[in-house]
């Protein structure tokens, strides 16, 4: 069998959808042939029955050239193939919905968001299945969708031995978004830090920014790690 996968990124080492990339592995040992098709392509290492496509957006094309790549580029690789895996974006659905008119294949959607959108509720009409990593990520109701965790890859991450320290140690992984609301923590550990509190501590960021209002929350982070801990805790 042949499997279509439509995607945002393929890089292994990109910061927030570089955990996918595994998954491209996975369905290559299952599958006949692979193709990709991702706006931009980075770095990667796939075997040879996957087929990589890129739109363009690591080359500074414009959203209109990506949209005439992508039916171009779609429509030679949606009829050899017999199951259409699109990831995240709901938008890549409902633009490939023309050739559902002429061929029907099996389609599902990889969804994990909180947001319900109306290009969410019509994907969700279109396709046959729908994957999530649990209830609080995908919040409109629907029969067809099957919630199997975070499918992380325990060959990779795994837990190590404990390091007993008396450093209080806090972490964040995971994307640099308003939505995930880091500067709150920020801010309680500012207070804590200017606190009778004694007890050595330090916070770790580990991810990165994605969409363009998130460079902006990443900007205002490091400003306001700046002014808490180099000005507000010596006022």
């Amino acid at each position: 069998m042949n499997l279509l996968i439509i995607t945002q990124r393929l890089d292994k080492n990109d910061e927030n959808l570089g955990s996918f990339y595994y998954w491209f592995e996975e369905f290559a040992k299952r599958f006949e042939k692979v193709a990709v098709i991702a706006s931009s392509v980075g770095e990667e290492n796939l075997p040879g029955n996957v087929s990589i496509y890129s739109l363009g957006k690591e080359k500074g094309y414009g959203k209109t050239r990506r949209i005439f790549n992508f039916f171009l580029i779609f429509s030679r690789n949606y009829f050899k193939s017999d199951i259409v895996f699109f990831h995240m974006i709901p938008e890549f659905v409902i633009a490939a919905l023309p050739f559902f008119l002429f061929s029907r294949k099996k389609l599902a959607l990889w969804y994990a968001h909180k947001s319900v959108t109306w290009k969410l509720r019509l994907a969700e009409k279109l396709v046959d299945h729908i994957f999530a990593s649990s209830e609080s990520g995908f919040l409109l109701p629907s029969k067809k969708v099957v919630f199997t965790g975070q499918a992380i890859n325990t060959e990779m991450f795994y837990p190590t031995s404990r390091i007993e320290s008396k450093k209080l140690r806090f972490l964040y992984i995971g994307r640099i978004a308003p939505v995930k609301n880091i500067a709150r923590a920020v801010e309680a550990l500012g207070m804590l830090e200017k606190s009778s509190w004694s007890r050595e501590w330090s916070f770790s960021i580990v991810g990165g920014p994605l969409l363009k209002e998130d460079y902006k929350y990443h900007d205002f982070l490091k400003d306001l790690v700046f002014y808490i801990y180099f000005v507000w805790r010596s006022l």
